[in-house]
């Protein structure tokens, strides 16, 4: 399984989530998107039905309803995977234990640059990942919001 960690130092969450979302949506991919609340997951869905004119991410949340017809679902609700999904993004501070997301083909972590706490998580994260011999990368965001890979 292929983890990526995805270092904000620019944009927002908001701002970064839905490019990376539209790119994994575009070739097929189902995504659940966990948060810390439902109320955060509210804010992220509303911010996806704007965040481009010539753009449309069909997503949905737990107010929704139809869990499983929504391509990306957006939830804090961590006990399923509600819409089948291949990959796992992960944002807000939010993470699981290892054997969770090994359930997914792929997990992206997104995690705030200028939060010392988001960076202390990612990087345990990154140590139990690392222990159980996942494959993982990880990327900064430069000013100009570009993501950079680091070896």
């Amino acid at each position: 399984m292929r983890v990526d960690f995805y270092h904000l130092v620019k944009n927002s969450l908001e701002e970064s989530v839905s490019l990376l979302l539209e790119k994994a949506y575009s070739v097929g991919n189902k995504m659940l998107f966990l948060v810390s609340s439902e109320e955060k997951a509210e804010e992220l869905a509303d911010y996806l039905w704007n965040f481009k004119d010539d753009s449309f991410l069909p997503h949905g949340t737990l107010k929704d309803g139809a869990k499983d017809k929504h391509p990306i679902f957006i939830t804090s609700d961590v006990s399923q995977n509600f819409n089948d999904a291949n990959i796992l993004v992960l944002g807000d501070g939010v993470i699981l234990p290892s054997e969770e997301i090994k359930k997914y083909e792929r997990v992206l972590n997104i995690f705030d640059g200028n939060s010392i706490s988001a960076v202390d998580n990612a990087r345990g994260f990154w140590k139990d990942l690392s222990s159980s011999g996942e494959e993982l990368h990880y990327w900064q965001q430069d000013m100009g919001g570009a993501w950079k890979e680091k070896k």
